[in-house]
């Protein structure tokens, strides 16, 4: 969060947001760290931390102007625009979800190993990455999201690519060259969707949130494509910078354009990656024990240094079919629902109910010291499938691809067959409360050796069922304690 202070400044301001002081030119702004007992001027347009500074620390702004009585400048103290910093917070408000998360590297020893890596030579790529950062990046501490191996003879023109400023990202050919790319400023503690693609014909861009570097995109046919090397690292350069933030979902494209580099936008995809065909990387990030996990199978994991850690904290909404409870770093606030007719929120536990499909923000808000810290995050509720349709003409029953829900009635659903003839190929209970419907040109065969039992209302609506029988056994409709109608 960030604040401009200006000359219409209240008389306070919250701690844990950054403040930028700014002024005309015969304005001063001053910092008191006594209370007020002895004042230092502030350079215009200069940024603090409030989350950094003292509770309490003072700010005014003085004017200056000639008077010509006295035939001398002096200065005027706007006792109107002194302001305190106040509300102490402790800790970071952050909404956690079960499923959903991200790695966090610390900026000083976390990073992966990829055994056995991968070299993008002079082809087609795309990497893709949601992330965020605990900091700005500076050119003196970059932060490295893919790196080279530190073996220098093996990782010769390796793959590096990195945020070496606020507003740069840089493609390095390790230990040869590099290529910088322009893009809006990268603010901390906000996510970020960022891809860096190369198509067969050479042309190399970045997108960051779905638009083109303001650098455009170049046709990248000198040496700096004879990427040779082998890229080893997540989270680290062979030089030892290292990433300060968290990464929610990352993917590594070799042979492929995903993207176009000559589009000046693209759609920012609103789920987590997937696996495509030629991926060499994909993290997901999904829980605490799967952080260490490429989940397109190519590389193994290993820690290099110490291990990232894992917070239950993304980017991407979260699709809510039933109740969920969600958790916040901090303690002491309320939660909130931007839209109780999609879902409702119990202020104090954090149990979201789903009401009806649509979107909705969860906010958990916590009010310290007159200051209010907010936190959210997005959710889809869907609405849950009452009704298991099948779909899949003549065969078998137990395949969930031949069901609407996309699951294998369970027992939670009714069921109807209007078209079709599944074969129920295992043993299945209507239970209490749950309808099987036959109508139209739907039938059902129960196969051998296999049981139909109806503790629910089974209405055959006069359509073929039929019991099989052979060698291995016959088929047979089980206890019936619900009811069965035109048989």
């Amino acid at each position: 969060m960030s604040q401009t202070i200006s000359s219409d400044v209240g008389t306070d301001i919250c701690k844990g947001i950054v403040v930028t002081m700014t002024s005309d030119s015969y304005e001063e702004w001053q910092l008191s760290t006594d209370g007020g007992g002895t004042w230092n001027s502030v350079s215009n347009g200069q940024s603090y931390s409030t989350a950094g500074i003292a509770h309490g620390y003072r700010f005014r702004q003085i004017g200056s102007g000639y008077d010509f009585l006295t035939d001398e400048f002096i200065q005027t103290v706007s006792n109107e625009l002194i302001f305190t910093v106040r509300g102490e917070r402790t800790g970071t408000n952050t909404i956690s979800i079960p499923d959903r998360g991200s790695l966090t590297f610390n900026g000083t020893d976390q990073s992966f190993l990829m055994t056995p890596g991968f070299a993008v030579n002079a082809d087609a790529f795309t990497f893709d990455v949601w992330f965020k950062l605990n900091d700005a990046p500076n050119g003196d501490q970059p932060f490295v999201l893919l790196g080279a191996g530190s073996d220098n003879a093996t990782n010769f023109k390796a793959l590096n690519i990195y945020l070496a400023a606020p507003n740069v990202i840089r493609y390095d050919s390790w230990r040869f060259g590099s290529m910088a790319f322009i893009v809006p400023k990268i603010q901390a503690h906000t996510w970020y969707h960022l891809v860096m693609v190369r198509d067969a014909y050479r042309n190399l861009t970045v997108f960051l949130n779905g638009t083109r570097s303001i650098s455009g995109y170049y046709n990248d046919i000198s040496e700096m494509t004879d990427n040779t090397g082998l890229t080893r690292f997540v989270g680290r350069s062979p030089a030892g910078k290292r990433m300060k933030g968290q990464i929610a979902s990352a993917r590594m494209v070799v042979g492929s354009a995903l993207y176009d580099p000559t589009q000046s936008s693209i759609t920012v995809p609103t789920s987590p990656l997937t696996n495509v065909l030629n991926t060499k990387l994909l993290l997901l990030a999904n829980s605490d024990a799967s952080k260490a996990t490429d989940a397109s199978g190519t590389q193994t994991l290993t820690v290099d240094g110490t291990a990232p850690g894992w917070l239950a904290s993304s980017p991407f909404r979260e699709t809510v079919t039933s109740p969920r409870t969600v958790t916040n770093s901090v303690s002491g606030g309320s939660w909130f629902s931007s839209n109780t007719s999609v879902a409702t929120v119990n202020s104090s536990t954090g149990v979201i109910t789903p009401i009806s499909s649509g979107n909705a923000d969860i906010t958990y808000s916590i009010v310290s010291g007159g200051c209010t810290s907010t936190a959210v995050t997005g959710i889809t509720v869907t609405a849950a499938c009452t009704t298991n349709t099948w779909t899949g003409g003549t065969s078998n029953w137990n395949v969930a691809g031949n069901w609407s829900c996309g699951t294998v009635p369970n027992g939670s659903t009714d069921i109807s067959i209007a078209s079709g003839t599944p074969t129920l190929d295992v043993d299945f209970t209507l239970p209490t409360g749950k309808t099987l419907t036959l109508s139209a040109t739907g039938s059902l065969k129960v196969a051998p050796g296999k049981s139909l039992t109806v503790a629910g209302t089974a209405d055959f609506g006069g359509k073929s069922v039929t019991f099989q029988s052979d060698a291995t056994g016959t088929a047979r409709l089980g206890v019936v304690s619900g009811s069965v109608s035109n048989a």
